[in-house]
């Protein structure tokens, strides 16, 4: 929704809605505009669709005290989610440095209720997999931090290492001490392929 908000505080917009697959990950860009440096948000999903935000999971976004116009936030849907339309719910609310709860008061701030439909069945995970060499200087192999998705591990003392994960796209991030930090972007994971970097 590239609108430019919503004066009375709640705006029904399940009108818009995405389809996303069950197990699949995506990357959900929430965008503010004129956010202040104290403003707080969060998003939820009624995975299970019981007309609530309660369940462990459906939180899938809480930042604090964040002041960038827009933000990109991995997700990946549940394997138990319920397919079909399912609400997801966006509050921005000012000050408080805590996560916004799905309802509730506040002096400024604006809650956006949006459809997402979630299809298929649970698929088979992909793996980026491949070793992990040091170019020079000194360090260990093992030191090495990789990072995929939220999910960290060091290599294997020969440099193995291997992330399973949903089909999606994904980066990944390697990092260790006295060395220039190294990414790959948009690295495709499918069914059952072992992709390697």
């Amino acid at each position: 929704n590239t609108g430019n908000g919503y004066t009375s505080g709640y705006e029904d917009v399940t009108g818009m809605s995405t389809d996303i697959a069950i197990g699949w990950a995506y990357d959900l860009e929430f965008y503010t505009g004129n956010m202040y440096s104290s403003d707080d948000y969060s998003v939820y999903i009624d995975w299970n669709q019981d007309m609530d935000f309660d369940d462990d999971g459906e939180q899938v976004v809480c930042i604090a005290d964040q002041g960038a116009d827009l933000h990109i936030f991995p997700i990946t849907v549940p394997t138990n989610a319920t397919p079909g339309p399912t609400r997801m719910r966006t509050r921005l609310k000012w000050s408080g440095s805590d996560c916004p709860e799905p309802c509730g008061p506040t002096t400024y701030g604006e809650v956006e209720d949006y459809t997402v439909n979630v299809t298929g069945d649970v698929p088979d995970t992909g793996f980026i997999e491949g070793y992990v060499t040091l170019n020079g200087g000194d360090g260990n192999v093992e030191d090495v931090l990789l990072e995929c998705f939220g999910m960290t591990m060091n290599p294997a003392g020969d440099g193995w290492y291997q992330f399973e994960l949903y089909p999606g796209v994904y980066d990944l991030y390697a990092s260790l001490d006295l060395y220039y930090d190294w990414m790959m972007e948009d690295i495709e994971v499918t069914e059952n392929e072992h992709v390697v970097v």
